[in-house]
Order: C-alpha cells, then structure tokens, then sequence
C-alpha cells in the first residue's frame, strides 16, 4: 500500500466520523430543545396552578340571631373565606325551599320585602300603615351579577331588628339564596345554597 492510498483512507475515516460527529451533536441539540420545550410548557402550567390556587375564593354564609324577652335581631351576610376575590354569578331567591321566580338581582329586595310586609308581620299588626311604627327595622342589600367579593370581607344581604310580638322570625328563617359564584381565573365552585335557615355548600 502506497503512502497516497493510506492518507485516503485515513482522510475517509476522518470525514466519516466528522459527520458522525456532527449527526450526533446535531441530534443531541435537537433532544435537550425538545426536553426544555417540555419543561418550559410543564413550569408554565405549574406557575398557573400555582396563581390559580393562590386566589381562590370560598364563600359561605354567616346566619346570627339573638333574642330577649322582646326584641331580637337577626341577620345573614355571605363572608369569602378564601384567599381570592368571588366573581358572583347568579343568584337566586328562595322562600320556604321553593325558587321566588321572576326574581333577579335587581328585585329580590322587593321580594324580601313583600314577604316580611305579607307573611312575617303577625295578623294583627298588619293594619299599620308604616312597618317602623312595629319596630322593626330592616336593611336588605342588593348582590349584582359579577360583582367581586374580595377575600375577608363579608356582606350583609339582610339585618333585622324586631319586636318579637310583632314579627315572626320564623318566617324570616325561610328566606334563602342560591349562588354560584368562579374566581377570576373563571373557575367554577359548587352552587351554595341557604335555605330554609341551613346552610348547604
């Protein structure tokens, strides 16, 4: 073998493995892109997991009743508990465990309202003109559809001071709400439901 062939096949070998070589590393970028691809996408998803579970609402409701001999005040707020503010959704009114119907948030206070006036007013006050002349003095809020409840804060959807002869509490007790409520990320929660003086949820 000549010294000219020798130096060719050498020659051969070296670009042979100069491509293998290349093919190889070439390869290898290709994979740790695909695998930090992957992570990325994966660190991605954790991070909203992450901010997800970090503004998470929870509501619940908050009855609270107290009495004497004659007057007695009762109320019921809806608290967030969470850690997030609550986008209310919907909300619906309940009397006696039955859906109000037509009632949506711009009239369930007239609702509420009625039912105190026609149902909660005991017989033989009912022939006053002015409920306040009964003592009882009410406030109802109004729960508009998307608005924000943010964390640790509470709101009253009714308060009541009465006189115990005069109203019947017991009625009152059978007002109840349905809500259905998402964070801001758009996730959704169970329906919670107060009825007939029980909180569900």
């Amino acid at each position: 073998m000549t010294l000219e062939k020798f130096v060719a096949i050498i020659s051969a070998v070296d670009a042979q493995t100069v491509m293998l070589i290349t093919a190889v590393t070439a390869i290898a970028s290709i994979f740790i892109a695909i695998i930090a691809l992957f992570f990325s996408v994966w660190q991605g998803l954790q991070t909203r997991k992450h901010n997800k579970l970090s503004v998470r609402p929870l509501l619940k409701f908050y009855p609270r009743q107290s009495d004497d001999s004659q007057n007695g005040h009762y109320r019921l707020a809806l608290v967030n508990c969470g850690i997030g503010p609550a986008v209310i959704k919907n909300v619906k009114l309940l009397f006696d465990g039955v859906l109000v119907p037509h009632c949506d948030d711009t009239d369930f206070r007239d609702h509420i309202n009625h039912i105190i006036r026609e149902q909660a007013v005991l017989p033989k006050y009912k022939t006053h003109a002015d409920i306040k002349t009964l003592l009882i003095i009410y406030k109802i809020a109004a729960i508009s559809f998307d608005e924000s409840l943010i964390a640790g804060k509470e709101k009253i959807i009714f308060e009541f001071d009465y006189n115990n002869t005069a109203l019947d509490i017991n009625v009152i007790r059978k007002i109840g709400l349905l809500v259905e409520y998402e964070s801001f990320y758009k996730e959704k929660f169970p329906r919670l439901e107060y009825n007939k003086g029980k909180f569900i949820g």
